[in-house]
């Protein structure tokens, strides 16, 4: 997740001002970014900038990174303005605020903006090209960046749940054949086992190569167009939402079948099943907010805009 994440946020990068992007890319092209949230967020507006006060919170791979991306509220007009801010004395990792059941590795803590300037040049600019992305932010008309926002971007979320349910398929295989019931039968030769491993790996199977399919579609077309049509956004939302949902009940048929072993703290089935329930719990990949969208489409409904 500490890989996905922010690199998701290199793709928000690029609708930014060209300023933004020589600060940042020109410095380090490799430069790493978290963002955190906290609706009670203020920019105050002083000269040449603002003054931004937060407590955020999710900010996943906080300890690596030199940037963050937030947003508040502008307290002269009421908007929600986004900023780039720099890693700086005023800025605090807040190292006791990170207890999850799932993803505990992240160390996605809370992060303490106390009176920190923030230059105009640090100020989100206004998207370029259509709604859906940022696009075309001075830095390179390559499919990569024109990918949306919302219906593509975070299919480096839902990967990871893909992922551990694949690791989940793999471990229970390769354990199983060295395990006995307490009555000392082979469980490999089990019936149910069969039965688990074969829905387990179609779930499996399946959440992949829609994944990889939608991703690779959309890239296609996006090597010749500057936008995927509107029918295309509203699948990949689904389908990431979807996949996620894949990915646990994979995992979760195969960890009932551990038994009471699987709840030992020493064994990784446990960390990865609390771990695929916890990476799709990310709002982008909601199913009730995504389907929602999809089925409304699908109906010749409005959607409603972009914003979650």
């Amino acid at each position: 997740m500490n890989l996905a994440v922010p690199g998701e946020h290199a793709y928000t990068l690029t609708n930014s001002t060209q300023e933004i992007l020589d600060e940042l890319w020109g410095q380090d092209p490799n430069v790493l970014i978290a963002t955190g949230n906290d609706p009670k967020a203020t920019l105050e507006p002083v000269d040449g900038g603002y003054i931004f006060n937060a407590r955020t919170s999710f900010s996943s791979g906080c300890d690596h990174v030199d940037w963050w991306i937030s947003r508040g509220t502008d307290t002269s007009t009421g908007n929600q303005v986004g900023v780039f801010i720099p890693k700086q004395e005023n800025v605090t990792i807040i190292e006791d605020s990170w207890y999850m059941s799932g993803l505990s590795g992240s160390g996605s803590k809370d992060i303490e903006f106390n009176n920190v300037f923030i230059p105009m040049s640090y100020v989100r600019g206004a998207p370029k090209g259509p709604e859906w992305a940022g696009k075309q932010a001075g830095v390179s008309n390559g499919a990569t960046y024109k990918l949306s926002q919302l219906s593509t971007k975070p299919f480096t979320l839902a990967a990871v749940s893909v992922g551990i349910a694949g690791g989940v398929l793999r471990s229970f295989t390769e354990r199983i054949l060295e395990r006995k019931s307490r009555f000392g039968d082979d469980l490999s030769e089990k019936q149910n086992i069969h039965l688990r491993i074969a829905e387990s790996s179609a779930e499996y199977d399946a959440a992949r190569k829609i994944l990889l399919s939608d991703i690779q579609e959309s890239l296609s077309i996006l090597r010749t167009e500057d936008d995927i049509p509107d029918e295309m956004h509203q699948r990949n939302r689904r389908d990431m939402a979807f996949c996620p949902r894949l990915a646990q009940a994979s995992v979760d048929r195969l960890f009932y079948a551990t038994g009471a072993g699987g709840l030992a703290l020493n064994n990784n089935l446990q960390r990865q099943f609390r771990d695929v329930h916890a990476a799709g719990a990310q709002l982008f990949l909601n199913w009730d907010i995504n389907a929602t969208v999809y089925g409304r489409s699908k109906l010749g409904l409005e959607v409603g805009g972009p914003v979650i």
